[in-house]
């Protein structure tokens, strides 16, 4: 087949999606962001020995970063949750002569679905997952602890079997690699019975469609 066109089109055209399937493949291959970032609304719990202005808790604005009084913005890019005590150690020992800092943070987790308060919680990174569901409530009766998944921007990132292993061996947020603003869903019982009952009516109003289809042919 090598004298037709077709042919030496193929040919290019089998080239140039396998160089376009080499180009992408090492991209979706990259590691993801690391998971410890601070995003906008986080809470920073600052202690300076001797400096009353600077003990406070301070929210975290878009950048991110702080503001400090007598130190001003201090930005948090690119600052890991590990990081922070002796990131701010340093920024703040610029202006206070060998600081002494204490430091707690609290981040925005969401529960939602099948718990008794549904809503965005603070909380700390360190915290056990069975704590984050303790702020929430607790699970309601109908919730499926078991079938519990990680959500970010909408996006499944962690499944059920993942979550409750997670959970079962006392792990914590951080263990479970929980960003800022992530939610935990749990289902609950009627989700799964409501879709059946759905597929039920639907599978009722066909047969009932078929039925009456055959009655009408059966009575010509």
């Amino acid at each position: 087949y090598r004298g037709y066109p077709w042919y030496h089109e193929f040919r290019t055209s089998l080239a140039f999606g396998a160089l376009l399937l080499a180009l992408v493949t090492p991209l979706s291959s990259q590691p993801s962001p690391a998971t410890t970032g601070f995003r906008t609304g986080d809470r920073i719990v600052l202690a300076v020995v001797g400096e009353k202005a600077l003990s406070d808790t301070f929210t975290v604005r878009a950048g991110p970063a702080i503001d400090l009084p007598a130190v001003g913005s201090v930005s948090l890019a690119n600052v890991e949750w590990a990081q922070l005590e002796s990131y701010l150690t340093k920024e703040i020992g610029r202006f206070v002569r060998n600081p002494l800092v204490r430091v707690r943070f609290f981040v925005r987790v969401g529960m939602f679905g099948g718990v008794v308060k549904p809503n965005f919680y603070f909380v700390s990174p360190d915290a056990l997952i069975s704590d984050a569901i303790a702020l929430a409530g607790g699970p309601v009766p109908t919730g499926k602890l078991d079938k519990m998944k990680l959500e970010r921007d909408g996006v499944t990132v962690l499944a059920a079997d993942s979550v409750r292993k997670a959970l079962d061996h006392g792990a914590t947020l951080t263990d479970l690699g929980v960003r800022s603003g992530d939610r935990l869903t749990i289902p609950t019982a009627t989700d799964s019975e409501g879709r059946l009952r759905a597929v039920g009516y639907a599978l009722g109003i066909i047969g009932t469609v078929f039925g009456l289809v055959q009655l009408f042919r059966g009575g010509k």
